[in-house]
């Protein structure tokens, strides 16, 4: 893909979605994001860029990029595989944006409705959720159960920001 980019400067979208893919399965998700990038440049309709996108975003932790593509590949067609609602969500949940989280864990579950890890991913956004409007500390408690370790420390954090003496 590179060689034909590099031959014919005019390439089409396709190419550059190709070119990040292969990129992505050598694990060069940042050249991959490029590639995608300029896919998007030349076909902003391009709902495949879009999901890619999303998901090199997501190996890079970029969680707002993960997010803004792949409710922009949505946005583009409701007609998106199941992981891209998955990893909207897990990239919602883990922005604190638990309501918006809920919604895409929804929409997984009414495309798989017998899926029970969808249903314990949507139970437990949920839980956090409830968590976070009452006890800050018992939310970052939730997290530490639930394994993510870096949120529950930066909730920790935000409970001693807010009562050093807790």
């Amino acid at each position: 893909y590179q060689k034909a980019i590099e031959l014919d400067v005019n390439s089409p979208a396709w190419v550059y979605r190709h070119l990040g893919f292969a990129l992505q399965q050598q694990q060069r998700s940042e050249e991959a994001v490029e590639a995608y990038q300029k896919a998007i440049s030349l076909q902003p309709d391009d709902v495949d860029a879009y999901r890619l996108l999303g998901q090199a975003q997501g190996k890079l932790r970029d969680l707002d990029g993960t997010i803004s593509s792949y409710q922009k590949a949505i946005k583009l067609s409701a007609e998106v595989p199941i992981w891209v609602y998955l990893n909207l969500g897990e990239a919602l949940s883990q922005k604190g944006r638990e309501e918006e989280a809920i919604l895409a864990y929804e929409k997984a579950l009414e495309l798989e409705p017998e899926n029970l890890g969808i249903q314990q991913l949507l139970e437990g956004v949920i839980a956090r959720k409830e968590a976070h409007e009452g006890d800050r500390c018992q939310l970052a408690k939730q997290l530490q159960r639930e394994g993510l370790l870096d949120e529950a420390l930066a909730e920790f954090r935000r409970v001693l920001a807010e009562d050093g003496s807790n």
